[in-house]
């Protein structure tokens, strides 16, 4: 595009074409130039965030009034509720389309590892493409056998499908002990991603139940089960696997001391933390992580969002 068209310039094109409802030919013919370059300068417009193109897909949206309680009960930005019926797709596809309406703003995104994360990067299908974003890892790696949920895989698919930049951390996802962790995580390769992570505008997360401590016991502890003793009973979910308990907080275990990302504290300082969470058995996960700050957007299934409501209701009975 010729450097003559500024922002001013795209902005008075912009105002022609969708304030006063002038065709760009019209624009072209008042401007004295080509029709092709005014196309391009709405184009412009649009992905430099001069214009933003709202959908109000809440005229269709069936469970916008649930959508609409459980935003303002959990103090959430947005709500996205799909159908208890529908498919991990079908939620996938919805985090997509929320999270395609942002990228034009924004530089570094983070991405946690998890199946149904793994599942929006598959279905994630932007109409433009985002070169100056960069999707950063959140934690190192899981490792072969469930390298398909890595977050530095997610990252991998998510930027090709919007032609961005991806960002890897090349290190395993725990380590032996907090002394390794500090060597590792002053790595230049792996500081350098920790750094950009903190300072992304958005992070994209699925949430884990206290149900799943088990599974990364047996999966990534092995004969050191006993180094990381910790109450079952205390753990309330974990996000970037970093474990917190029923106030939200980072639980101090020697886990928590022991995983190579980012740390809860740099996670809730994200000014968008997009949580992709479905399931009743993840309920409890997901409303403290909702009432504590850790997430600003939610979105879910309908049962699950209805267990939520449920949880809230009975916090209001007891208290």
């Amino acid at each position: 595009m010729s450097r003559l068209i500024n922002d001013n310039m795209l902005i008075e094109i912009a105002h022609m074409y969708y304030d006063e409802h002038m065709t760009q030919q019209q624009i072209a013919k008042k401007m004295n130039i080509s029709r092709s370059l005014i196309s391009k300068s709405l184009t412009k417009a649009r992905e430099s965030g001069i214009v933003e193109v709202i959908v109000h897909s809440e005229l269709i949206r069936p469970y916008k009034d649930i959508e609409d309680r459980l935003q303002k009960v959990l103090h959430l930005n947005h709500v996205r509720i799909c159908n208890s019926d529908s498919s991990i797709e079908t939620i996938a596809k919805e985090t997509g389309k929320l999270l395609s309406t942002k990228l034009s703003r924004c530089k570094y995104i983070v991405v946690s590892g998890g199946t149904t994360v793994k599942s929006v990067a598959d279905h994630f299908s932007p109409a433009i493409n985002f070169p100056n974003v960069t999707f950063v890892s959140a934690n190192g790696g899981l490792g072969e056998t469930h390298w398909a949920t890595d977050a530095n895989n997610i990252c991998i698919t998510l930027a090709q499908k919007c032609g961005a930049q991806h960002l890897q951390m090349y290190a395993p996802v725990t380590v032996d002990s907090a002394q390794a962790k500090e060597i590792f995580s002053n790595q230049l390769f792996i500081k350098s991603v920790l750094d950009k992570g903190k300072q992304a505008d958005i992070a994209l997360v699925g949430i884990g139940s206290s149900l799943q401590w088990s599974n990364l016991e047996n999966t990534y502890l092995s004969d050191q089960k006993e180094l990381y003793q910790i109450d079952e009973n205390i753990i309330c979910g974990d996000l970037c696997y970093n474990y917190f308990d029923k106030y939200g907080k980072w639980i101090d275990c020697t886990w928590n001391h022991q995983i190579i990302g980012l740390h809860l504290d740099d996670i809730q300082k994200i000014p968008e933390v997009i949580c992709v969470a479905a399931g009743i058995q993840k309920t409890k996960s997901i409303y403290i992580a909702s009432r504590h700050h850790l997430i600003t957007s939610l979105v879910t299934d309908l049962n699950t969002a209805k267990s939520l409501l449920s949880h809230y209701n009975k916090e209001l009975f007891e208290s």
